[in-house]
């Protein structure tokens, strides 16, 4: 179907509509006439088993396995249904991914036609849209897996006491799952599968050709007409079994303990149970974005048996599942105790992470302030902070995310970013506000003693760090669309990340040079609106492959939409063979030539006074920029040994980029002092330059004695 123009797009959609309402209507037809189980069975076999160290294709789709098991249980259970054929089994395959490509393009013609009004809130809502439509996934189960642990392990004994089981009781009951699955799989693969592919081997070595090519049709058909006519009886018993593949009953969980039972019969639905798929949104009915049972209830139970399909977002979700339970009994306990340690979880795990990223910095957490400056005058507070060198990051922590409605791209999105992004920006910012404005802050802990003051001098940067407990997906990413909604007034950009996504950027950058360098470019990202991801770790791997830098890139001024995508692979096989799903799979990390490192290692080792300001100044050129720097160095220690003399080495330019020059002087007393005023006089109006920072190595080398200033004119 093509589409020519927006009269034409307003003509097609409702077309388009009765189209994905057809679909849906001979869906759930097939469910009427065939078992639901058996066709549900055959399509989480293809979307969800992965052997390890296979790659996970596109085809592939989790969220077409969420719908189609949403759909299957909005209506009862047919008794007297038939086994489907492979027809039937092909033709739901069929149906569904015509499901999901109709609905990608309706909501992207809604889109275009929306063009203009309220441009933002649209772009992030289709965005939101497209996100639950197509993926899933907010993290790497190990690190969910922590999180889940952290909290709901404070209130283990609420569940036992309460349901019967807790956190020990869940994994022991995904071990066994999996366990029951994956022995069953490899039991079908011997009966059902691995007969036709011998007897095939076998037909295929008579025939003198590769297997593939009988399938394909291009062995002779002379002799293949023999082959068929000898073997007819093996190829009807083999072709029986291979067609029965994959039955419900491989996904049949049996209780292997009374806790067991009891989470079965916590999570699971029955066919029927999920009406509300249908029937809440008539005008959409069945559509892959309705509100499911399946979010909190994603075992089936039928047949007098539980069904479990879908094994990976029961333990994706665990939080989200345990949540929900503690809602529904006991709504009290969960607001007075569960939500606020979760709260106070999002806090101390995030300056935790960070300060694992910048070790030995100062960390101060909950701090209170008077704000006396414009509409915010009055007590002030702030959830974190971390001083790491001349380094100020003010991080605020925020455990509200999207609801179930949000996540869909419901209006609510924007109430739910206010809550989180937005107010995390304000409460941040405020505090930077205040020290620009009045040169220092003093901050009291909660008993009102003095902790630290913040004096502006002490330090050229300042960041302000918005951390959620879980992901925002898409608006996480595109900062200028939530400004234009109001969320993020001011110049100021905000690093907005979730919990799981840092711990990656901490476990990938192991350098504090490398943390902070990438947290400048990705705040940098926002001044740049036509780049955009649908993922904080997109924007990572591109800083580790290419640095994250845009402002020379030729292909930024040509389009229209930068995406970056796909930049995740490596770091997937890399998380994959760590969770031991996998046997290959390097760690992603950020390529940089021996010089540089020993650069950066001799910062960091040493630590002088701007260090990080001198590491970063290197980081913001180029490699061959760099290299130009650091290659003079060993010239610059034997001219000094040969002559006595200094030599001066400079790495500068015309952006944005700070100029940064190296010099080796001996360890005299007064050589610091000279080499900074030389550097003032002669250096800095040689260059045209208003400031500089000017790294001093003394000699010996080895020694490690470094010092840094900042020198302007």
């Amino acid at each position: 179907m093509s589409f020519e123009s927006s009269a034409d797009l307003h003509e097609r959609l409702p077309e388009l509509k009765r189209s994905i309402d057809a679909a849906i209507a001979e869906l759930l037809d097939l469910f009427h006439r065939f078992d639901p189980l058996e066709l549900i069975a055959r399509y989480a076999r293809h979307h969800l088993v992965v052997a390890i160290d296979k790659p996970i294709d596109d085809d592939r789709s989790e969220s077409r396995v969420e719908y189609l098991i949403s759909l299957a249980t909005s209506q009862s259970y047919p008794m007297d249904a038939a086994y489907p054929s492979p027809n039937e089994i092909q033709r739901c395959f069929d149906l569904v991914d015509s499901i999901f490509i109709s609905v990608s393009l309706y909501y992207g013609i809604q889109k275009a036609q929306r063009a203009g009004l309220l441009e933002a809130r649209n772009d992030l809502s289709a965005e939101l849209q497209m996100n639950a439509l197509h993926v899933r996934g907010d993290g790497f189960y190990h690190h969910m897996r922590k999180r889940f642990e952290d909290v709901i392990g404070l209130h283990d004994k609420f569940f036992i006491e309460n349901f019967g089981f807790g956190i020990r009781e869940f994994h022991g009951f995904i071990d066994s799952v999996e366990e029951q699955i994956n022995d069953r799989l490899d039991e079908d693969q011997y009966t059902n599968v691995r007969p036709l592919q011998e007897l095939m081997t076998s037909i295929g070595r008579e025939l003198g050709v590769p297997v593939e090519e009988i399938a394909l049709g291009k062995a002779d058909p002379a002799n293949v007409a023999k082959i068929r006519s000898k073997y007819a009886d093996q190829i009807k018993e083999a072709k029986y079994k291979f067609d029965r593949a994959t039955p419900a009953d491989v996904f049949r969980i049996v209780p292997t303990s009374e806790s067991d039972a009891k989470l079965l019969s916590a999570f699971s639905c029955s066919f029927g149970g999920n009406v509300d798929f249908l029937a809440k949104l008539p005008a959409f009915k069945g559509w892959p974005l309705n509100p499911t049972i399946f979010s909190t209830r994603p075992i089936i139970q039928a047949r007098g048996a539980y069904y479990i399909f879908h094994i990976q977002f029961l333990g994706r979700s665990a939080f989200h599942l345990f949540d929900e339970l503690a809602r529904a009994h006991d709504g009290h306990y969960r607001t007075r105790n569960y939500l606020r340690s979760r709260d106070k979880y999002v806090e101390s795990e995030s300056l935790a992470l960070i300060a694992k990223a910048l070790p030995g910095c100062s960390v101060y957490r909950n701090l209170h302030y008077e704000s006396k400056t414009g509409d915010t005058a009055g007590h002030a507070e702030v959830d974190g902070l971390i001083i790491f060198d001349d380094n100020c990051l003010i991080i605020e922590a925020k455990a509200h995310g999207l609801s179930a409605a949000a996540r869909r791209g419901a209006p609510s999105f924007v109430e739910d970013v206010a809550l989180s992004i937005g107010e995390s920006y304000y409460q941040a910012t405020r505090l930077n506000r205040e020290l620009e404005l009045r040169g220092s802050v003093q901050l009291f802990d909660e008993a009102g003693q003095p902790v630290v003051r913040l004096v502006k001098s002490d330090f050229q940067k300042v960041f302000c760090i918005s951390t959620t407990f879980e992901a925002l997906p898409i608006v996480a990413t595109k900062l200028p669309s939530v400004r234009q909604l109001g969320l993020i007034p001011g110049r100021d950009w905000p690093w907005s990340i979730c919990l799981d996504d840092l711990r990656v950027v901490v476990e990938i950058l192991e350098r504090p040079s490398l943390f902070l360098h990438y947290v400048v470019r990705r705040v940098r990202i926002n001044d740049f609106p036509k780049v955009t991801a649908k993922d904080e770790l997109d924007y990572l791997m591109n800083y580790v492959y290419q640095g994250l830098f845009f402002e020379t890139d030729p292909n930024y001024a040509k389009c229209d939409e930068l995406l970056l995508a796909d930049h995740t692979q490596e770091l997937t096989r890399y998380y994959r063979r760590v969770q031991g799903f996998g046997t290959s799979g390097k760690k992603p990390r950020p390529r940089l030539p021996g010089r540089v490192k020993q650069f950066l290692d001799l910062m960091e080792r040493s630590r002088p006074r701007h260090f990080t300001t001198a590491a970063l100044a290197l980081l913001e050129y180029d490699a061959k920029s760099r290299d130009e720097l650091l290659i003079a160095i060993p010239t610059q220690l034997k001219r000094l040994r040969e002559t006595g003399r200094t030599i001066f080495s400079a790495l500068c330019c015309k952006n944005d980029a700070t100029a940064l020059f190296t010099c080796i002087v001996p360890p005299a007393a007064g050589s610091v002092a000279w080499a900074e005023e030389r550097c003032r006089r002669d250096l800095l109006p040689k260059y045209d330059l208003s400031h500089a920072v000017l790294v001093i190595m003394k000699t010996p080398i080895a020694a490690g004695e470094v010092e840094v200033r900042l020198v302007e004119k």
